[in-house]
């Protein structure tokens, strides 16, 4: 398990501006590392360059072309079941990986309880990202994020690990035979955001760790992808719809009633009072998926977790 064969997995989407300036940085970092690395673009249905670029000059990566956008959910699922090796890697193409990210992250695997595993997420100022790292808390009806500082951690190294909330989905370590045990990104949270959140959280609820590796180090130019694909009054819509879909899966009934929901409508009110319409339109879309959230629900209770949601979250202190 020293260096153990890995599978990189690179969901794209129209990224002919992004594979010719990331994809490099990929093959140097499966160069770099001592054992062996499948690299492996699946293309979701791309409707620009992107086949060209990737055939004429990345000969050596594999190319999954699916003829049919089916979104970020699918994609992932094609591209794990078709890896080769039990310790995978996503990377979405606007993430430039340092050439050593991958040993750090997958010493972890050592130990059977790791599901997933989180590296360093930086701009491209150094500067890092808070979803590196991601520690909730409940609070007034919705999940808030302790803070940390990165030289206090790297001076503070912890033997089991900096254990958090989940792994973001655009820069990810995990173990395939459990991924696929989940059922991976749920197509509830389509297009984007919180899929990864509630991957990581259904993992905790049967006692599958993520941790977070400071060494591990990758680039990310945040919503280089979104941003450039949907505007940024959907984005907004979508990320508190999901947001709203994620507690009322896992958070408990009372916690729900009397202080998440209430607290949604009370903000759709004053934002639409300031010319906000996009609270109000969250909510309206996350009625409408109401009856998956009970089948999410009930998948859930049927499967006897070890944790509970609030139990999770005391683990996050």
């Amino acid at each position: 398990m020293n260096s153990p064969a890995v599978s990189i997995i690179i969901p794209n989407y129209n990224g002919e501006a992004l594979l010719p300036e990331n994809l490099p940085h990929v093959l140097l970092a499966c160069e770099t590392y001592a054992g062996s690395a499948q690299c492996m673009v699946v293309d979701d249905g791309s409707t620009d360059q992107s086949l060209g670029i990737l055939r004429s000059r990345f000969p050596q990566i594999e190319v999954v072309s699916q003829p049919e956008n089916k979104g970020f959910s699918e994609t992932v699922a094609t591209g794990v079941k078709m890896a080769k090796d039990e310790i995978v890697i996503l990377l979405n193409t606007d993430v430039r990986p340092e050439p050593d990210f991958i040993q750090y992250l997958v010493h972890w695997f050592k130990r059977p309880d790791i599901f997933s595993v989180s590296p360093l997420i930086v701009d491209a100022a150094d500067r890092p990202s808070k979803v590196s790292w991601n520690r909730s808390y409940f609070r007034f009806g919705r999940l808030k994020t302790y803070a940390w500082d990165l030289d206090q951690i790297l001076r503070d190294p912890q033997p089991n690990g900096f254990e958090s909330l989940f792994a973001s989905g655009g820069s990810i370590a995990l173990r395939k035979s459990m991924f696929l045990q989940l059922g991976g990104f749920l197509s509830l949270y389509k297009p984007f955001y919180f899929e990864d959140k509630d991957l990581g959280t259904r993992a905790w609820r049967r006692g599958w760790r993520t941790v977070f590796e400071p060494r591990s180090k990758v680039i990310h130019k945040h919503r280089s992808t979104i941003g450039r694909l949907f505007s940024n009054d959907y984005v907004s819509t979508i990320g508190k719809r999901n947001s709203l879909l994620y507690l009322c899966c896992h958070a408990s009934w009372p916690r729900l009633l009397i202080l998440t929901l209430p607290r949604g409508i009370r903000l759709a009110f004053i934002d639409a009072a300031r010319g906000d319409t996009t609270q109000v339109r969250a909510l309206f879309l996350a009625m409408r998926l109401f009856p998956q959230v009970l089948a999410a629900r009930s998948k859930l209770r049927s499967q006897n977790g070890i944790y509970r949601f609030s139990e999770i979250l005391k683990r996050m202190h």
